[in-house]
């Protein structure tokens, strides 16, 4: 029989394989958090609103500068960047592996 603690260690190393394929393994764990909210909450173009980003399930508890500072790391690290019409609050979440 398999424990839970086997379930999740086997879960967990594949979760650190996809982080190294998809790039996002040198990211924080706050922004790797954030990166998947918006996943969850974008467009079908990628747009998404922060407010909307803030709110999600998984960053609403996290602290105010540590959401700030995985957005700019979001930002510095080209997984998202300012909407072309600079409409305040708005990004999108650039595909980087296709």
């Amino acid at each position: 029989m398999i424990s839970s603690f086997e379930t999740i260690l086997a879960l967990k190393k594949l979760m650190l394989l996809m982080e190294v394929d998809l790039g996002i393994d040198a990211l924080s764990d706050d922004a790797k958090t954030l990166l998947v909210a918006i996943s969850d909450v974008q467009n079908s173009d990628g747009s998404f609103i922060s407010y909307a980003a803030r709110n999600h399930e998984l960053t609403n508890q996290m602290p105010h500068a540590s959401y700030h500072r995985a957005l700019k790391a979001l930002i510095d690290n080209k997984f998202i960047k300012l909407h072309p019409e600079n409409k305040k609050s708005h990004y999108v979440l650039i595909a980087k592996n296709t």
